[in-house]
Formats: structure tokens, C-alpha cells, sequence
């Protein structure tokens, strides 16, 4: 990491935390925590570089929609068209949450110049398996690792020139 400045604003919550809601919620909570995350993000971030607003959008309203599909197909005697509607709503949702993995890492990284060979480097192969679940890890690691016990500030990071 090229510069010693690190995210205290990021840190959101322990994760054991953020699974237990994610489950709880059934992955709805997960949503919301990505739009948090994302808000804090951009305003680090270039106005072409921002996480769109829309890819948010389309997270909460398939969580919701999933949700909702699933909840119907308990209650009600429904045919199979719902349940590839359930299939279809879930899918978009695990696409555009792991797109959001991918986007947010490369931002994270690209805001603290954080190399590929650092310690804090927000991997790829984790983004792609546990998303914001290994984002909100990352951030606590991170955050550990320049604890101000050990000398190093977990304080917030240089602005990009928004």
C-alpha cells in the first residue's frame, strides 16, 4: 500500500455479524450493505469511476423480488412458471451482487494504490466466492492490521479528486 491511510469509514461490522443478518434477511440485509458500502466508495471516486446507482437498484429489487417469490410459492399453490421465476430473480441477483464484488474491489484497491503483492490487496478469487462478505472481512483485516495500537492509523483514505 503506497500511502498509510486506511478506511475507519468502511469498517462497518464484524462479519460473523453481516451473516447472521444475510441469513436472517434472507440475503436482503446483504443488499443494503452493498449500498452502503457503495456510497462510501464513490465519494472517493471520479464521476466515471462511481459504482452506478442502477447496479445497486438491481440488487435490492432482486433481493426483494426473490424474497417475495419465495414467500408466495410457501403460501400459495403455484406452478412451475414461479418457480423459474424464483430461479431467474435469484440469479440476477447473485450476477449483479458479484458484479458489485468485482467493482468495489477494484476501487478499493485502485483508491489506497494498494499492490497486487500487499497484504490489504482485496483479491479476486474471494470477491468472486464470498462478495460482500469478503469485502466487509478484507476491511476489518485491513483495518486490524493498522490499528493505531501498532502505530499505524486506520484513518481515511486520500480523496481522488471528486
Amino acid at each position: 500500500m503506497q500511502n498509510q491511510t486506511w478506511m475507519k469509514e468502511f469498517k462497518d461490522q464484524a462479519t460473523f455479524r453481516l451473516v447472521v443478518l444475510n441469513l436472517i434477511t434472507l440475503g436482503v440485509y446483504n443488499a443494503f450493505y452493498i449500498k452502503r458500502q457503495s456510497k462510501r466508495l464513490n465519494l472517493y471516486l471520479d464521476k466515471n469511476q462511481k459504482i452506478p446507482d442502477l447496479l445497486i437498484s438491481m440488487i435490492i429489487l432482486f433481493s426483494y423480488l426473490s424474497i417475495a417469490i419465495m414467500i408466495g410459492r410457501h403460501f400459495l399453490e403455484i406452478s412451475s412458471p414461479v418457480e423459474n421465476l424464483l430461479k431467474i430473480a435469484d440469479q440476477l441477483r447473485w450476477a449483479f451482487s458479484l458484479l458489485w464484488a468485482f467493482e468495489a474491489k477494484n476501487r478499493i484497491n485502485t483508491i489506497f494504490q494498494i499492490d497486487r503483492d500487499d497484504d490489504e490487496w482485496f483479491e479476486g478469487a474471494w470477491s468472486f466466492i464470498f462478495g460482500a462478505v469478503y469485502f466487509n472481512y478484507k476491511v476489518n483485516q485491513v483495518c486490524e492490521i493498522h490499528d493505531p495500537q501498532r502505530g499505524e492509523p486506520c484513518v481515511e483514505p486520500q480523496s481522488s479528486g471528486v
